[in-house]
């Protein structure tokens, strides 16, 4: 080892380089190329990095090239002094074209920082550039899924791109009319040929075009390799709770117009366990505040909904109200959700009054099997049960879904449609 770090590194690189030009020559000597010739033949050369030539020698970089992210920090200075003590064993391959770098970005400007010539190689320009870059990479990079899926997202606009070059070339040959769009047809095919080629769920691709419309910030941290695409969805949700609580402080919403016969509550109850909640919590004083009294007529029906965790600070809501509990209906779900002590499978609204309010009371009972729903949404069941048993103005608080014949009063009240699907 020690002999070797005593020889200068650019006569290092340069024996290196004659011993494989010398190679090459040797299998081409029945041809008749000279050494030149070889390095030509087989499209590789090198490209100065001195400072004297770095602005006319330096190279861009072909859009191919970006569909994998550089590397940075910790990982890059590792590559520049593997480089510098190494050299450069895997070529820059460039277009034939325009002589821009198609694979090896990371490489060549870690080149540029060791000092040391970049050696660089030509694609020979037959098949899909797009598969031949996938090739170089995919075996040497420790992508997870949801990269996969980003970066089959990244090359489809490539690989339809190179679709309209082929549908092209074979109308022009064929003397045929030019359509101004690829037929969906061919974009379907490039759409499962970049799931193929990176293998990966095609329902993840789904998911990161989507998330790529929607928030590029968010998908670039994906592709990135900081987020999944499950934490970029809840990172969404986040910032939409964000936006939600500021659009509360700044326009307050304004109070419905009662008095109302019968009001359904469902409060954001503080939790403050950490776990992500699609909604902005409310302290239980903040609770307690909400002007229900002075909504609520004088023979009223009250629906507060609540949690196993929040059936003590429940109660003390209806006396800070001023209404009397009679009974509790219980919402046993077709599954199981999440929980610390038992998986929770069941909900429970307690049915208050004020006054002396009319029931039509036949069959309704205390408990109400409904299948799960979305985060936060309740059954349909539910509204029928006290449609039916509740006569008068209806009222529901923090509502996410508007239903027909009812007030809704919250800041999502159009969260959910009234046909969304049931929770898978």
């Amino acid at each position: 080892m020690g002999r070797r770090n005593a020889i200068p590194r650019n006569r290092r690189q340069s024996d290196a380089k004659e011993r494989a030009l010398a190679a090459l020559a040797l299998k081409r000597r029945k041809k008749g190329l000279s050494l030149s010739a070889v390095a030509k033949a087989e499209h590789t050369t090198t490209v100065g990095t001195d400072k004297n030539h770095a602005e006319h020698r330096a190279i861009e970089f072909h859009p191919v090239a970006n569909i994998f992210p550089l590397i940075e920090g910790e990982e890059f200075d590792k590559l520049v002094e593997d480089i510098r003590a190494n050299g450069l064993v895997e070529p820059i391959w460039l277009h034939p074209e325009d002589q821009q770098i198609i694979d090896g970005r990371n490489r060549y400007r870690a080149c540029c920082k060791a000092g040391v010539e970049p050696l660089v190689r030509n694609w020979s320009g037959k098949g899909s550039l797009v598969e031949f870059v996938l090739s170089l990479n995919l075996h040497r990079r420790h992508l997870t899924p949801s990269q996969r899926a980003c970066l089959a997202t990244d090359i489809l606009p490539l690989l339809e791109e190179e679709a309209r070059k082929r549908q092209l070339a074979s109308l022009r040959q064929n003397q045929q009319p030019v359509p101004e769009k690829i037929p969906e047809r061919d974009r379907g095919e490039a759409r499962q040929k970049a799931a193929t080629a990176i293998a990966v769920n095609p329902r993840y691709v789904s998911d990161a075009k989507k998330l790529k419309e929607r928030a590029p910030a968010v998908y670039d941290k994906v592709r990135a390799g900081s987020f999944s695409l499950q934490q970029a969805k809840h990172e969404i949700r986040r910032q939409q709770k964000e936006a939600i609580v500021a659009q509360i402080k700044r326009e307050p919403l304004p109070t419905p117009k009662g008095p109302f016969r019968v009001i359904v509550i469902d409060p954001p109850w503080p939790y403050r366990t950490g776990r992500w909640r699609p909604y902005p919590d409310m302290s239980l004083g903040e609770i307690k505040a909400l002007p229900v009294a002075n909504l609520a007529h004088g023979d009223c029906m009250l629906w507060l909904w609540t949690t196993n965790a929040f059936m003590r600070e429940a109660f003390e809501c209806l006396d800070a109200w001023g209404f009397e509990s009679k009974t509790i209906l219980t919402w046993v779900k077709d599954r199981m959700g999440l929980g610390e002590w038992l998986r929770g499978q069941t909900e429970h609204c307690i049915l208050a009054v004020k006054g002396k309010p009319v029931v039509t009371l036949s069959s309704q009972t205390t408990a109400l099997s409904a299948p799960k729903r979305e985060h936060s949404r309740k059954p349909s069941e539910f509204y029928v049960l006290v449609e039916s048993l509740c006569p008068g103005n209806k009222l529901e608080m923090f509502a996410r879904e508007t239903r027909p014949d009812w007030q809704a009063w919250g800041a999502e009240t159009d969260f959910f449609s009234t046909e969304a699907p049931v929770e898978a």
